[in-house]
């Protein structure tokens, strides 16, 4: 893998193809193993680089106080290192929550998000008290050994049917999860507050943290979508798409 030297921490990599540079964030119990299928399928076409974010992968755990806007100066700092002014960024999970956070603070240096399975951290997207529950299964499963923490992580991350052999890489991956890393990470998603005013909106906004002239909402809805079945876990099955359709009705110009 390939380094880069930020604040203080040695930030590993990978870096493949050439075209429009697209940043790819992965989530918070994996590394950037997870993005092999479009590092190895999309090179031809894009300039990608996927990071072990700081608490993942081959980098090395932060500070105990870094939080998910250190993170996002922390990701600039990487662009700085790497020579990357600006990119299209893909945030998956936690990378998308990270995402969002750096679009606020570091706007000029995105030129389009893609926001996958994600949320405006749990307080932005969950009702109380939620938030406060996950973090507090979290900050206990972060001492599980690594056999038990994959167990009980693995099978949440999937829909039906997974295809055995990507099943079993992801839970090579999850394997090697950060505890320090891990604990940081979901306390990022607990205490974010991804909307404006710090509240959780009890019906579509307007108004959100994303805003830029012209732009164009896209959501999309996935049946095995994990985490929106996650989200909506106690609501009825349609409540995925019901949100989806007045969410995107909220936004004019997208559609669903």
């Amino acid at each position: 893998m390939l380094r880069a030297e930020v604040g203080g921490l040695s930030v590993a990599y990978e870096r493949v193809g050439d075209g429009p540079t697209v940043v790819l964030l992965h989530g918070f119990t994996h590394d950037s193993r997870a993005w092999q299928p479009q590092l190895q399928s999309l090179p031809d076409q894009f300039t990608l680089i996927a990071w072990d974010a700081p608490g993942a992968g081959h980098s090395p755990d932060p500070p105990e106080t870094f939080g998910i806007g250190d993170w996002a100066d922390c990701l600039a700092g990487f662009f700085d290192a790497v020579g990357v002014h600006s990119a299209h960024i893909v945030g998956l999970s936690w990378g998308g929550l990270l995402a969002q956070e750096f679009y606020r603070r570091h706007a000029a240096r995105v030129r389009s998000l893609v926001l996958a399975d994600t949320y405006a951290g749990w307080k932005g997207s969950l009702p109380e008290p939620v938030p406060e529950e996950r973090l507090a299964a979290c900050l206990r499963d972060a001492s599980l050994p690594p056999a038990e923490f994959v167990a009980k992580y693995l099978p949440g991350m999937f829909g039906a049917s997974p295809r055995p052999e990507v099943r079993d890489e992801l839970g090579r991956i999850m394997a090697d999860f950060h505890p320090l890393g891990f604990r940081l990470m979901a306390t990022a998603l607990a205490r974010a507050r991804g909307h404006p005013g710090g509240r959780a909106p009890q019906q579509p906004r307007r108004s959100g943290p994303i805003r830029r002239a012209g732009a164009r909402l896209l959501p999309i809805y996935l049946e095995q979508l994990t985490m929106f079945k996650w989200l909506f876990r106690s609501a009825p099955a349609a409540a995925p798409q019901e949100h989806g359709r007045s969410f995107s009705a909220s936004k004019g110009g997208s559609r669903l």
